[in-house]
C-alpha cells in the first residue's frame, strides 16, 4: 500500500523554538546558536500508524511578521500544525489566538497541537501547564509541553498530531486505508 502523504507545518512567533524542535525531531540535536528561519524549511519522515505507512513532510516557518503573507500561503495546504509558545515567554502565548485566527481565515482545515516549549526553563516559566491545557481545549487542540534542549516530548509532538491527523482521515473515508489503487494523488492529500 502507497504511504499515506501528510503536511505538517510549524508555526508561531519568532524565537520561540520551532526550529530546533525540527531539527531534534530531524537529527536529534540541539543547536546552542540561534539562527533564525527565513521564509521556510522542511524535511521528511515516514512513520506507521495503526500499520498505516504515513511520509510526512514538515514545514518549519519563519515567526517574524515580516514572513506572514508568505507562510498563510502553507496553511491550506496542511493537514496538521504544530503550533508552539514559549512558556518562558507570555507574549508568544497570547498570541497564539492570532496564529488561529490566520488558520481559520487562510482555509486550513487540519489538526492542530498546541506546544508550550522550553518546559526545561521551569524558574523562567510565565505561562501555566494550565493556561495552555485551557487554551487548547477551548480551541479544540491537542496539547503537550516540550524541550527541544532537554529532547522532552519531541517525538510525542509529532506521534500525537500525525495519530489524530491519520485517523481524522480514516474516520472521513474509512475505505482510503484497504485500497488506494482508485484515488488520484494530490500534494498532501488522497481524493476520490
Amino acid at each position: 500500500m502507497d504511504a499515506l502523504k501528510m503536511k505538517l507545518i510549524i508555526i508561531g512567533d519568532h524565537c520561540i523554538g520551532k526550529t530546533s524542535i525540527a531539527l531534534r525531531k530531524r537529527d536529534d540535536i540541539y543547536d546552542t546558536i540561534y539562527n533564525p528561519t527565513i521564509g521556510v524549511d522542511f524535511f521528511y519522515y515516514r512513520t506507521n500508524v495503526n500499520n498505516i505507512p504515513v511520509k510526512i513532510s514538515v514545514w518549519d516557518t519563519a515567526g517574524h511578521d515580516n514572513y506572514r503573507n508568505i507562510i498563510k500561503l502553507y496553511f491550506k495546504e496542511s493537514q496538521g500544525a504544530v503550533l508552539v509558545y514559549d512558556i518562558t515567554n507570555r507574549n508568544s502565548f497570547l498570541n497564539l489566538k492570532n496564529w488561529i485566527i490566520q488558520l481559520n481565515e487562510n482555509e486550513f482545515n487540519g489538526k492542530v497541537i498546541l506546544v508550550g516549549n522550553k518546559c526545561d526553563s521551569v524558574t523562567e516559566r510565565r505561562v501555566t501547564t494550565e493556561e495552555g491545557e485551557q487554551l487548547a481545549l477551548e480551541n479544540d487542540c491537542l496539547f503537550i509541553e516540550s524541550s527541544s534542549k532537554n529532547n522532552i516530548n519531541i517525538d510525542s509532538i509529532f506521534e500525537k498530531i500525525v495519530e489524530k491527523v491519520t485517523l481524522t482521515m480514516a474516520l472521513k473515508d474509512p475505505k482510503w486505508n484497504k485500497d488506494t489503487s482508485h484515488r488520484k494523488k494530490r500534494f498532501g492529500c488522497l481524493i476520490q
